[in-house]
């Protein structure tokens, strides 16, 4: 089992261990954000931008506001009935990547 299922698994357990508290537990996994670092790694590497290009269907890096909306609705009460999950911001990436 990789690190990466691990986290997944603990989001999973710690939800279901402090539910009975009122604690959610929800991860959010985006892909690339269009953050200052990225911009940075845009001017030292220009082909990452087009490698991100190339994997995401939508053609472009998240906006930071993009995570932070799904952020503020996760933390509202009209996502009360949301736990002991993740929620992934990918633009479909994962839809086109094969599992199996």
């Amino acid at each position: 089992m990789t690190a990466k299922y691990r986290r997944l698994l603990l989001n999973r357990l710690a939800g279901l261990d402090h539910s009975h508290e009122g604690i959610r537990v929800v991860a959010v996994c985006p892909t690339w954000v269009r953050t200052p670092l990225l911009e940075v790694e845009f001017k030292k590497n220009p082909e990452v931008q087009g490698m991100i290009s190339a994997v995401v269907p939508i053609k472009r890096a998240a906006e930071c506001e993009e995570v932070s909306d799904v952020i503020a609705f996760l933390c509202s009460p009209a996502a009360s009935y949301i736990n002991g999950t993740s929620l992934i911001i990918d633009a479909g990436v994962t839809t086109t990547v094969r599992l199996f």
